[in-house]
């Protein structure tokens, strides 16, 4: 009997679960739909062993209040106690989550190469598209947007003057995405030069966190440029970066990914818990209540 507890070994085994669960190919037809699912939600939930009981790990979509709705990515990061799953006629492999309430989004491929990455970049900004507050100016004329809570908290903060919650700004603010395969399909060279393109075309604020190759423990992280003594450093997101960098060979990848995703629970922010109402307010619903003369005052 063993007396020590191995957690990387874990965590890296983990990573490779999920890979062989999500990667295509085990979606050419010699697995069952119903075989492949229970594969998913399996390892899905070891993934969620790794993280606290008031975070949850499942798949699907995430939506916004104006009926926005993103592509639907493998993993959904969620916090358990204030983000409902949403399900049609019950379906367990695929929800919605309301974006104030997830955390972080990953895509799993077998192989990393130009097209993968850019499936990879066009669901992260399907995902950063999202918004999490409708309107500047709430009831009472205080500005929405200068409050905003911590994960796994309903303690509403209030920013300092001038400052808000921005998604399209600050690292911290946004729905973290990571893409994480199996092995890298095509030269870093090539991967680092199709990064440098998509930067151009979808912006930073739509770049994903981290992009890594399980087997081959390459990752491409954003980073800020060289200073005089030669050394950059690893930064929360590209809106705080100059350049993507590569680290490895042999870079324990998941194990990064997951570290990341804890510092996000832990440190970023997002819209208060009451933004719920927003969801259920319909053109001729609640939202009219508030511009109507009440008639009836008395039972």
């Amino acid at each position: 009997m063993k007396n020590e507890f191995n957690l990387p070994l874990l965590v890296d085994e983990i990573g490779t679960e999920l890979v062989s669960a999500f990667g295509k190919a085990s979606r050419y037809g010699t697995t069952p739909d119903s075989i492949g699912d229970a594969k998913e939600q399996a390892v899905l939930k070891r993934l969620a062993s790794l993280f606290p009981p008031a975070v949850r790990v499942g798949k699907g979509h995430v939506i916004d209040s104006n009926g926005n709705v993103s592509r639907q990515m493998d993993i959904v990061v969620s916090e358990g106690e204030f983000c409902p799953e949403f399900r049609i006629n019950d379906d367990p492999t695929c929800a919605y989550y309301p974006c104030q309430g997830v955390i972080a989004v990953g895509e799993i491929k077998s192989t990393l190469n130009r097209e993968e990455l850019r499936n990879i970049w066009d669901k992260a900004e399907s995902v950063r598209k999202l918004r999490r507050y409708t309107k500047e100016i709430s009831i009472g004329g205080e500005d929405d947007r200068a409050y905003f809570r911590p994960y796994g908290s309903s303690s509403v903060t209030r920013g300092r003057p001038g400052q808000y919650h921005d998604q399209d700004g600050s690292g911290p603010d946004q729905i973290m995405v990571f893409g994480l395969s199996g092995q890298l399909g095509t030269s870093v060279d090539a991967i680092r030069d199709e990064t440098r393109q998509l930067l151009t075309r979808h912006g930073r604020k739509n770049a994903p966190n981290v992009v890594g190759a399980l087997r081959t423990g390459d990752l491409f992280v954003p980073t800020t440029k060289t200073d005089a003594s030669g050394e950059s450093r690893a930064v929360t997101s590209f809106l705080e970066a100059e350049q993507s960098t590569h680290v490895g060979p042999n870079t324990a990848v998941f194990r990064w990914i997951v570290l990341k995703i804890w510092e996000r629970y832990c440190f970023g922010f997002t819209a208060p818990v009451y933004e719920m109402a927003e969801y259920l307010h319909a053109p001729e619903g609640w939202g009219n209540l508030y511009d109507t003369e009440l008639k009836n005052d008395h039972i």
